[in-house]
């Protein structure tokens, strides 16, 4: 998936180094080597289902790390001002790299009109999400 989708999407970038690649898959391995056991027992109950903020979920329809229909179903418990779950077509885990105009879409229509409203206060609660 990394190799298939993101390392191509990065290598045509204009605004990614070698560098840039050699950081972002170290940083990935750290990642991986210090949150696995806690990635593979996360519970969703931990941290609620009440948001203060608008709360968006965009999901590759044939994710298997996070399977689509487990996603529909945390989305369909979340309580937020605003929420909206866009389903990315013939797309994982990296749905942002496998389909990045409609990613990009998703992006622009959904969470791009709330950008200029104004924001909540610093107290208000927990932040926003964008899984």
């Amino acid at each position: 998936m990394i190799m298939d989708l993101m390392l191509p999407s990065m290598l045509a970038s204009p605004d990614h180094t070698i560098g840039d690649l050699v950081a972002i898959f170290r940083g990935m391995t750290h990642s991986l080597d210090h949150l696995f056991d806690e990635l593979m027992t996360f519970d969703f109950s931990r941290i609620g289902t009440a948001f203060d903020v608008p709360f968006f979920i965009f999901q590759g329809d044939t994710d298997l790390f996070t399977p689509f229909g487990a996603a529909r179903s945390f989305f369909d418990r979340i309580e937020a001002p605003r929420k909206s779950f866009a389903v990315i077509r013939n797309a994982g885990h990296l749905a942002c790299f496998a389909r990045p105009g409609q990613f990009l879409e998703e992006l622009v229509g959904k969470v791009l009109p709330l950008a200029g409203q104004p924001s909540l206060p610093a107290d208000a609660g927990r932040g926003g999400a964008v899984v």
